[in-house]
């Protein structure tokens, strides 16, 4: 990557970056840890020591999500914490600081891969590299320090295209680790060889100029990805990949993709609503969503049909960029966050903006060009200026959200009021800050929620899953109500918990306290002796 420099101008635009990228995200320095955070790094005992076989043979679970939904392998990450934690500790300053100089350089290579593409269109590379920095939709994978799982393969997605572009026999080497890399930072990495046969249909000879056969140039990486399945397959017992059934749920689920698709495009052109935990309800009717997406698809088919060369591969580029990056994360392998609600995360969108950003700059681009050159250059950068001052500003405002899990997840439930697990949480957060009444009203409606889902699915297996959250709302009802001194009411919530599971030692060990406060010592030690049964 030091050739970056060799280039006229490319340091100062680095530096422009960098200084673009700390003015948009340099506050969230300052935030603390905040939900996955907490689990992965400030509570994960494993990051003080380097165990090859558990970095290498284990599994980072979500928070709070199945086993058998979100199981995922990204050893490179788990190889990364360890090694944040040896430079800083429990202090997230540091980790923040790298998340943002990991974005900044995402923001470099998309300057460099378009501007090759582009043909050395230095300004319009520039626009696509600036405006993919400041777009708000990346604050939840910048500002949140889990959110570098995204950072991280993104980059080595980029350098892989980089180094394939470089054309060497060295520098194609250098683009098949890179992609390797990137299968151990996060799954969707997998869609780098798609990318790559994109490349090579519509960008034959201009950019790639090859010295090595396509099948010899193509082929690696889908030896590299045989590979990384075989190997994840030996080394992990279950293999950590989720199974498609093939039933009517899946159906409902590749019925929601327009939805999901007209969604994205949505947070992309007016990201007003952003937000954590985003879902889509695939229950609901999609018949206006899918004639809409097949509206904008013809649009777009018949845009790209329409522009001149080189805007037509420009076009189709990013419009193939945008589609086979959001392939991954389009629910065909399940992504539930609750019932009938999958997750369609903003982070999601990462990597699959820049499509969009570039099917939009290359349509202004036309535009312009058929105007006088100096109003064309006024327009341009005008344009470019205005649009990156709104989307900064959109990113500072919204990475206020990481500022603590209350900001968080108060917005998150402002647009998510269905989700149950989001009131949880928040509730949660007003617990830990003292807000017991705040707490106890988020509570029952998270448990409102979780008693309508129990009654909805009956005595299928998922009964389970809800009844272990309504046994965890109850015991933390429980808490709140010790936090306000009604120990009585307490005493309640607790006894409701052991209806669900009667042998719960916590819940018994608890009860036995208050009992204990409440000077009812014969109730106490009943409770205390079912702890040992």
């Amino acid at each position: 990557m030091n050739s970056f420099f060799k280039q006229p101008g490319s340091l100062l635009i680095f530096l422009a970056l960098c200084v673009l990228g700390f003015l948009a995200y340099g506050q969230t320095i300052a935030y603390p840890f905040v939900h996955d955070d907490v689990v992965f790094i400030q509570q994960n005992p494993r990051l003080a020591f380097f165990d090859w076989k558990n970095i290498f043979q284990g599994t980072v679970i979500s928070v709070d999500s199945s086993p058998g939904i979100n199981a995922y392998y990204r050893p490179l990450l788990e190889l990364l914490y360890r090694v944040e934690y040896v430079f800083f500790g429990l202090n997230p300053s540091g980790y923040h600081f790298l998340n943002i100089l990991f974005h900044i350089a995402n923001s470099f290579l998309v300057y460099w891969l378009v501007n090759v593409l582009a043909q050395g269109r230095k300004g319009f590379a520039l626009a696509a590299a600036v405006l993919f920095l400041l777009h708000p939709v990346q604050s939840e994978a910048v500002a949140c320090i889990s959110g570098i799982s995204n950072l991280l393969f993104a980059f080595l997605v980029l350098a892989g295209l980089y180094f394939y572009l470089r054309n060497s026999v060295t520098s194609h080497v250098l683009s098949l680790l890179a992609f390797a890399l990137a299968l151990l930072a996060k799954e969707q990495a997998v869609v780098l060889p798609i990318l790559i046969v994109l490349l090579e249909i519509i960008y034959p000879l201009s950019v790639t100029r090859p010295i090595l056969p396509r099948a010899v140039r193509i082929g690696g990486y889908f030896v590299v990805l045989i590979i990384y399945f075989l190997v994840r397959k030996i080394l992990l017992p279950e293999g950590t990949m989720p199974a498609i059934a093939f039933n009517y749920e899946l159906f409902l689920r590749v019925l929601s993709i327009p939805r999901t698709v007209l969604m994205y495009l949505g947070t992309i052109f007016l990201p007003y609503d952003l937000h954590y935990y985003r879902s889509v309800d695939i229950l609901r009717p999609n018949g206006a969503s899918i004639i809409a997406f097949l509206i904008v698809l013809g649009a777009v088919v018949w845009t790209i049909l329409k522009v001149p060369q080189p805007y037509r591969r420009l076009l189709l580029w990013g419009a193939g960029w945008f589609g086979i990056t959001l392939l991954p994360v389009l629910n065909i392998v399940p992504l539930i966050n609750e019932y009938s609600l999958i997750l369609t995360a903003e982070h999601f969108l990462y990597l699959p903006l820049l499509g969009v950003l570039l099917f939009v700059l290359g349509l202004g681009d036309l535009f312009l060009g058929r105007m006088p050159e100096r109003r064309r250059a006024i327009l341009a950068k005008g344009g470019v200026c205005v649009l990156a001052v709104i989307l900064g500003a959109a990113a500072i405002r919204q990475s206020t959200c990481w500022a603590g899990e209350i900001p968080l997840f108060e917005r998150t439930v402002r647009f998510e009021k269905a989700l149950g697990r989001a009131h949880i949480l928040l509730a949660r957060a007003y617990y830990k800050n003292g807000e017991y009444a705040k707490a106890i009203g988020t509570y029952r409606r998270a448990l409102a929620i979780m008693d309508g889902y129990l009654a909805k699915v009956g005595s299928q297996p998922a009964a389970s899953v809800y009844l272990g959250f309504v046994k965890e709302i109850h015991f933390d009802l429980a808490h709140c109500f010790e936090g306000l001194g009604d120990f009585q009411e307490a005493v309640n919530w607790y006894l409701r918990a052991l209806v669900i599971d009667h042998n719960d030692a916590v819940v018994h060990n608890n009860l036995g306290i208050i009992y204990l406060k409440l000077g009812d010592q014969e109730k106490a030690a009943a409770h205390f002796r079912e702890i040992g049964k």
